[in-house]
């Protein structure tokens, strides 16, 4: 599947100011549900913060790349499921209403870690990240509902996901 339709504009059209943002944006077709609700997700967040340029079907390629590697679509699910249950909890917290309460979502992030640390960081992540994971989903599994298939009426998901920030 493409990501993007090559545009055959002419120089005139090219994008050279600082309103790219603003400028009509188109995407292939999205082939699957999955795919059209992460977009959805995504320009609600880009709507909220820089207002409504980025909506689902309005993308256009700057420049065409050449991606080699192919990908894995399992992979490529996980990822847009992450970066929406992101911005979902972002989303909630920021536009939520009055007797709303908020989303967990906290952070602990130190920008001045030697290199030395990193092992030992991923190795706490794997043993007490991983201990509380179980934790909680033995507290979720424990209180599932036995109600199968599509989410109804007083159904939800419901999860917490832990990631290791390096760069």
């Amino acid at each position: 599947m493409a990501l993007f339709n090559r545009n055959d504009a002419g120089p005139e059209d090219e994008i050279l100011a600082s309103d790219v943002a603003t400028r009509a944006l188109s995407v292939t077709a999205v082939e699957t549900d999955f795919v059209a609700g992460v977009y959805e997700k995504l320009a609600s967040v880009y709507d909220y913060t820089f207002g409504p340029t980025l909506h689902a079907g309005r993308l256009q390629a700057l420049q065409r790349n050449y991606i080699p590697q192919t990908m894995d679509e399992h992979l490529v699910r996980l990822w847009g499921t992450v970066i929406a249950d992101v911005a979902t909890t972002y989303v909630h917290n920021l536009t939520r209403g009055g007797k709303e309460s908020k989303r967990f979502e906290r952070s602990a992030v130190n920008d001045q870690m030697p290199r030395t640390a990193i092992a030992g960081f991923a190795e706490l992540l794997e043993r007490e990240g991983q201990a509380f994971l179980e934790r909680v989903d033995q507290w979720l599994t424990a209180r599932e509902s036995k109600v199968r298939g599509k989410r109804k009426g007083d159904i939800v998901r419901l999860g917490v996901g832990l990631y290791h920030i390096e760069d």
